[in-house]
Order: structure tokens, then C-alpha cells, then sequence
């Protein structure tokens, strides 16, 4: 009988575990869901991508370049968006319906501005917990959420955030910034993540994972 309460309250702990930050470099897969633009602002105009082309304020960012710039990540590994070498991982799993979705909640006219934001990371960490749900029910998960995209800085920035899929408890968020390349709207903002990447397969993820070791 003892044994039976031991065994139970063994199996219950082991039921409601949780990861930690540490696990982020110890799985093998991670779950990607893509870029999140729910809180992003576009600093000045972008009637031009680098000479060749542009958008039409927030409504045209919505309805093309925010799937097309998600695409990115699916499409062109081979191209500079490989996060299996970056990040040391046997398999990533693109689980992107849940940020679709929330890019196509964002209002249109809030996107375009002048200025550029700070946006925090408790305001980051807060788009996790209105994520629908995906394919993956468990897991670790890994979505890039977009400060701003600064057309006259010529750069991108991001808040890249770590989470449990099942408990959805942030393990660890940072924030990264990326120089802007390549011609035309999708590939020089694109370009940014590449940059990004490139960085983290550097010396980013050593730097992380020694940090939450």
C-alpha cells in the first residue's frame, strides 16, 4: 500500500514536469512557429525594398510580405535560414499555423510608424500566452517576435523566445538585432534573420546555452 502511494505521487510529480532553460540545448527537436509581427512597428517608409519594389502600408504588410518572410524560414534553409546547424539540433519542427493566425489579428493601421519602439521583454514573453494551439502539444517551442523593422537603420530587430509547448512558461528570451541585405522587400528584411542566424551559429548559441546552463 505504501508503495502504491510512493508510485503515485512519483507518477503525478513526473506528469506535471516542467522544462527548464538548460533543456532548450539539451532537446533535439525544437518546434518553430515563425515570426510573430502581433507588436511590431515598420520605422519609416517602405514604399522601396534596397531599389526594387515596396508595400503600401500595413494592410499589404499583413496580406504579403509577413507569410512571405515567414515562408523564408520553411523554403530557403539551404539559403542561410539553417537553425538545425545554428542551434545544434537534430529536427525542427515548423508548427507556423498559430503565429499565421496572430499575424492576421494584428491591426493594420497600428503597424506603421515613424518612430521606433522599445518593446519589452515581459510585452514579448506575453505573446506566448496567446498562441493558439498547434500541431505539437508538447515540446519546446521558438517563436521570433518582431520589435521593428527600421527602414532607415537599415536593420531588423527581434525578441527570439524559448518556451515549454504544453505549460507554455517562457524559458528564456533574447533580444537580437540584424543588418538588413539582399534586393527587393522579402530578401533585404529577410536578410536580417540571416544575419541573425549566421551570428547565432557563430557564437550565439555557445553564449547562450554557458548563460543558462
Amino acid at each position: 500500500m505504501i508503495l502504491s502511494v510512493v508510485t503515485l505521487a512519483l507518477t503525478t510529480v513526473t506528469s506535471y514536469a516542467q522544462f527548464t532553460a538548460s533543456d532548450v540545448f539539451k532537446k533535439d527537436e525544437i518546434v518553430c512557429y515563425g515570426i510573430d509581427f502581433s507588436k511590431a512597428k515598420f520605422i519609416g517608409q517602405f514604399d522601396e525594398g534596397a531599389g526594387i519594389g515596396g508595400a503600401q502600408g500595413g494592410s499589404e504588410m499583413k496580406s504579403k510580405w509577413m507569410p512571405e518572410w515567414n515562408m523564408l524560414m520553411v523554403n530557403e534553409q539551404a539559403k542561410g535560414f539553417d537553425f538545425k546547424k545554428a542551434m545544434d539540433k537534430a529536427s525542427i519542427y515548423y508548427d507556423m499555423g498559430p503565429v499565421k493566425e496572430d499575424n492576421a489579428n494584428t491591426d493594420k493601421d497600428a503597424l506603421m510608424a515613424m518612430n521606433a519602439q522599445k518593446l519589452s521583454k515581459e510585452d514579448a514573453e506575453k505573446v506566448v500566452a496567446g498562441l493558439g494551439a498547434g500541431d505539437k502539444k508538447e515540446g519546446i517551442g521558438m517563436v521570433w517576435v518582431v520589435e521593428n523593422f527600421n527602414k532607415p537603420e537599415k536593420a531588423a530587430s527581434y525578441w527570439i523566445v524559448f518556451f515549454d509547448i504544453k505549460t507554455k512558461k517562457v524559458l528564456f528570451s533574447e533580444h537580437v538585432e540584424g543588418k538588413c541585405q539582399g534586393i527587393g522587400m522579402r530578401n533585404f528584411w529577410g536578410g536580417s534573420m540571416k544575419f541573425i542566424i549566421k551570428d547565432i551559429d557563430k557564437d550565439g548559441w555557445a553564449s547562450w546555452k554557458k548563460k543558462y546552463k
